[in-house]
């Protein structure tokens, strides 16, 4: 469950209501829905192996989508934000589920915790994740309270925050232009916040395609990432300067998916009992 995810990464797609989860980053994305994919997914899913000694001696039958999740190798304390995630792992038995809530109600601040357990399971194995991250800018951006954008292939009229005109100088040390492609529609922005490493990058592909390609993309632009000095204000330079504008949508996601029909198949841990 993520309580509040931290955005490092927003494909901004000429996009309608509907909203799309991918399960992996390299999911191909649908074209015309609006895609969220969290590493907590991951993460939880790791912590399964975890808890099972270690990744399946095999998948009966076969399971592609497994096969990608069992592959993956990152290293989650790095990327993950401290002290704002965490993920359990145990027997599927309410007293189980009552210690992860407990944990969980302490992270975010509330009353109870947010999991619930659709069956006690002998011998079965329940695992939660829980993201609970705010972000704040290192400047922070102008609420357009009055005046809308049009955003999405309907152009819908949208609130949004942003910066424009005189006071776009300001934004030089927190906002990064990664990537200006006017040709194509695309862009990416990398925006510094407060505390931490934390940046957030609003990403405007050139047409649909999985995070995986998006993460290529971004680290190759953040690496060939200069600024220059040599061309200020012109359309190759690299920060924000008096009377450029930057708009963002407020996007606000409520999804619920359920990925047991792409997650089927007999996992072999090599101990005794059923897979």
């Amino acid at each position: 469950m993520i309580r509040f995810s931290i955005a490092c990464l927003l494909l901004l797609l000429p996009a309608s209501a509907e909203v799309a989860t991918a399960v992996d980053p390299s999911d191909e994305l649908p074209v015309g829905k609006t895609v969220i994919w969290s590493p907590l997914f991951q993460a939880t899913w790791d912590s399964m192996n975890a808890e099972m000694g270690g990744k399946p001696l095999k998948v009966e039958p076969p399971n592609q989508l497994m096969t990608r999740l069992d592959a993956f190798e990152w290293d989650a304390d790095r990327v993950m934000p401290e002290g704002s995630w965490k993920v359990w792992s145990g027997e599927a038995k309410k007293v189980f589920l009552d210690t992860v809530n407990k944990e969980a109600a302490a992270m975010t601040g509330e009353a109870i915790g947010p999991f619930k357990l659709m069956e006690e399971i002998p011998g079965g194995l329940a695992c939660f994740g829980l993201l609970n991250r705010e972000v704040k800018f290192q400047t922070p951006f102008f609420k357009s309270r009055k005046v809308p954008m049009n955003f999405g292939a309907k152009k819908a009229e949208v609130s949004y925050f942003g910066v424009n005109g005189d006071l776009s100088g300001n934004y030089g040390e927190s906002v990064k232009v990664l990537a200006f492609r006017p040709v194509d529609g695309s862009h990416a922005l990398e925006v510094s916040c407060k505390g931490g490493d934390d940046k957030v990058v609003f990403y405007r592909p050139p047409a649909a395609q999985s995070f995986a390609t998006a993460w290529m993309w971004l680290r190759k632009w953040k690496k060939d990432f200069l600024r220059n000095s040599e061309l200020p204000g012109t359309w190759a330079d690299s920060l924000l300067h008096e009377g450029d504008e930057v708009r963002v949508p407020y996007v606000s996601l409520d999804v619920t998916t359920e990925f047991s029909a792409r997650l089927q198949g007999g996992r072999y841990y090599g101990g005794a009992g059923d897979p």
